[in-house]
């Protein structure tokens, strides 16, 4: 796994990754979220669905990305 100290490492064929993601959005100053999915289809759907409303409030949508690590192979 990349450490801290040398982000730059790669990491190990031992190490499975998942990505996950949820939409962000804002409505004034307060910024509101999905819960985290393994389902991009889901998340990109609803950015879509909320980008192209009239009715829903919100702005500066964005899909953030994370990766989940699973040491040792395990799924």
């Amino acid at each position: 796994m990349p450490s801290l100290a040398n982000p730059s490492e790669e990491r190990t064929d031992e190490e499975l990754t998942d990505d996950e993601w949820r939409l962000r959005w804002h409505v004034g100053d307060l910024a509101i979220h999905t819960a985290w999915t393994s389902d991009f289809g889901t998340v990109e759907n609803l950015y879509e669905q909320y980008r192209r409303s009239e009715v829903h409030p919100g702005t500066d949508y964005t899909i953030e990305r994370r990766s989940v690590v699973r040491p040792g192979g395990q799924s």
